[in-house]
């Protein structure tokens, strides 16, 4: 018969199951008792650690808008700078041996294990409304400190958030103060630059001030003002010519009646010599234009009354000089009959008179002639000059106005620069005096009144778990390890010989299965309590342990 058609047992597997939990009790016991054991004891003898707290409240006396800080306003930047600046070799170097801290680490490792280590040990955590970007504005931050001991974890814990506090103050005011003497020197940059552009400025107008736009005005009058000079000297010199000519012609001709008197000497007196009354009024006219041409370069308008009132003495005085030049001239035509008469009568000594002030009025025509066409050309020397200024003007004024650009650009720079320099001032003192960003600690740390860690109902109830999955591997190991037959199902199972009969046992069993008994019984205690005591023993004082199960959570 094959082995497929052998008959089933009606043995249910939870029987099955209950049998096999019955011959293996022993072993699972002993597995489970050992792992349970292992677990109570390393659970009870590992060391105890404390982890303090303290929080620190981030404080802001006056708000941004009141005072604009020259100082990065990232706090959340500058809590990590603080932190990895605590975290530093020196620094922490420092906090180890003010507390003494690891002396059991110190003395079988090296040093940088026990930086290594606080850097694990020292702990923050940014606390923060939500905001609407949904990122976090820190308000609070919370430090903690992880030792063997808790007054030790607390007195760490608030030298760490004293560090916090004043490297905070430092920090600030530090950055405050550099930002400060940062814009004092562009202040005093930009302040170089205004001096030389001011003196660029100065200098060319210096050196360009006729041709300047303020300028063009009073080179427009005094253009004009050399054209009616032109016209009136020209006009002088044409009366001067005619007055000579004149004299000329009477002197010859007084010469002529001379010679034909016989020798008598004449006197024509035919040129118009000015009076004492002509050079005062003259003198007092070129004194009130002299005085109009400096009013006009000085760059006063027409219609200033200074000007005007210059304007209207200058055209009396003109008024003046015509009048008494009529009145000269009527002198002069009396002088004139007065001498013909002289001449027509043969009165020697008349002639004698009149004939050497004709002479020097002719002689002071000429002087007069000269004089005027000397003038004439001095006008047309200016006049030129003028134009070439006219000329080169435009340039001239595009460079000032470049010059002045420059000047004013500079000026509202060092401006600029200057209200930076002052907030910057008053940032740094608002920072100095403490009424910046500032932490103070909201709750100190102080000693905690039970272990952080471990968490020893945790590990038992792990290692009870642990136990019975232990103690069911060993039971499901020993069933596979087992060859014989325990059940008739076993045994059909196996072979396809049918089984006639099955023979109970009978009689009490044999004293030798009482013996492996107690002999497995006091193995199975042997072990327990060797286990416990090396569990026991790798968990004393293993704080690296503890640490790395509360890490793990």
């Amino acid at each position: 018969m094959s082995r497929e058609m052998l008959p089933h047992s009606e043995e249910s597997i939870a029987i099955r199951a209950i049998g096999i939990i019955r011959r293996r009790a022993l072993v699972a016991m002993a597995v489970f008792a050992t792992v349970v054991a292992a677990a109570v004891a390393f659970a009870l003898y590992l060391p105890d650690l404390y982890k303090a707290h303290a929080t620190v409240i981030v404080e802001r006396p006056l708000a941004e808008s009141v005072v604009r800080p020259t100082v990065d306003s990232g706090l959340e930047s500058r809590l990590y700078v603080i932190q990895q600046t605590i975290l530093s070799r020196d620094r922490l170097s420092e906090l180890v041996n003010r507390f003494h801290l690891y002396p059991e680490l110190r003395k079988k490792g090296s040093f940088e294990d026990v930086l290594n280590q606080a850097r694990e040990d020292i702990q923050w955590k940014p606390n923060g409304p939500e905001q609407v970007n949904g990122r976090n504005k820190t308000v609070t931050f919370n430090l903690s400190y992880i030792a063997d001991n808790p007054e030790m974890a607390a007195e760490v814990t608030n030298a760490v958030a004293g560090f916090y506090i004043a490297s905070n103050g430092q920090m600030r005011t530090s950055e405050a103060k550099s930002a400060s003497q940062f814009m004092r020197q562009q202040v005093d940059d930009a302040s170089a630059q205004v001096n030389l552009a001011e003196t660029k400025l100065r200098s060319f107008v210096a050196a360009n001030q006729s041709q300047l736009p303020q300028a063009a005005a009073v080179n427009a009058v005094t253009y004009t003002r050399l054209g009616d000079d032109l016209r009136r000297v020209r006009d002088d010199q044409q009366r001067a010519r005619d007055a000579l000519n004149r004299a000329e012609e009477a002197m010859t001709e007084a010469t002529g009646v001379a010679a034909g008197a016989a020798g008598r000497t004449t006197a024509s007196a035919l040129g118009v010599e000015p009076s004492k009354e002509m050079k005062d009024l003259n003198e007092r006219l070129d004194k009130a234009r002299t005085e109009l041409t400096a009013m006009t370069l000085k760059g006063w308008a027409d219609a200033h009354p200074e000007v005007r009132s210059a304007r209207d003495r200058i055209a009396s005085l003109e008024r003046e000089v015509d009048a008494q030049a009529e009145r000269d001239l009527a002198a002069y035509q009396a002088a004139k009959v007065e001498e013909q008469r002289a001449l027509a009568t043969g009165n020697k000594a008349e002639v004698a008179r009149v004939m050497p002030r004709s002479q020097r009025s002719v002689e002071s025509y000429k002087e007069d002639l000269e004089r005027l066409q000397k003038r004439e050309a001095e006008i047309v020397a200016e006049m030129n000059g003028l134009l070439a200024r006219f000329d080169g003007a435009p340039g001239v004024q595009n460079e000032y106005v470049l010059l002045q650009r420059d000047y004013q650009a500079a000026k509202d720079n060092f401006d600029q620069v200057q209200r930076r320099y002052e907030d910057a001032k008053l940032a740094e003192g608002v920072e100095t005096s403490g009424q910046g960003e500032r932490f103070r600690v909201l709750e100190a740390a102080i000693p905690p009144e039970g272990p952080s860690a471990p968490n020893r109902l945790r590990l038992i109830i792990m290692g009870l778990l642990l136990a019975l999955a232990a103690g069911g591997a060993a039971v499901v190991a020993a069933e596979q390890l087992d060859t014989s037959f325990h059940t008739i199902d076993d045994l059909r199972e196996f072979t396809a010989i049918p089984v006639l009969a099955t023979i109970p046992q009978i009689g009490r069993a044999p004293r030798r299965g009482y013996l492996r008994l107690v002999l497995g019984t006091i193995s199975a205690v042997a072990a327990i309590v060797l286990v416990g005591t090396l569990s026991a023993y790798l968990a004393t004082g293993n704080e690296t342990l503890v640490r790395l199960l509360q890490r793990a959570g």
